[in-house]
């Protein structure tokens, strides 16, 4: 990926495992998609990386999901550990990286 041309989509951007890697992301990446679960997270990304685009999204939800990987290159997805819908939500997110690949230019699932 180019950090001057794509966006990067981190899911689950306030939670232990990408606590580290956000910081990362926005030194070398100039746009960022940053998903998160509730109100309190949005307003903390928000104010903590005021150039990312910081999203609430239901992860059980095909078109929320679909709608956050629209224009987007690479993906770092991690899904709501031990939820009852953890393998549905998993394959929601491939569903919409694989649209995204016909539509626009995703190009890496991690």
């Amino acid at each position: 990926p180019s950090s001057d041309q794509d966006l990067i989509l981190v899911f689950a951007a306030a939670g232990k495992q990408t606590g580290p890697l956000v910081p990362l992301l926005a030194k070398s990446f100039r746009h960022l998609r940053l998903v998160v679960h509730s109100e309190a997270s949005q307003k903390r990304l928000c104010s903590q990386y005021p150039n990312a685009d910081v999203v609430r999204a239901d992860q059980s939800d095909p078109r929320a999901v679909r709608e956050v990987f629209r224009g987007v290159t690479a993906v770092y997805y991690v899904g709501p550990s031990m939820h009852h819908q953890e393998i549905q939500n998993g394959y929601h997110a491939i569903d919409a990286a694989v649209a995204e690949q016909k539509e626009g230019n995703f190009q890496h699932f991690m």
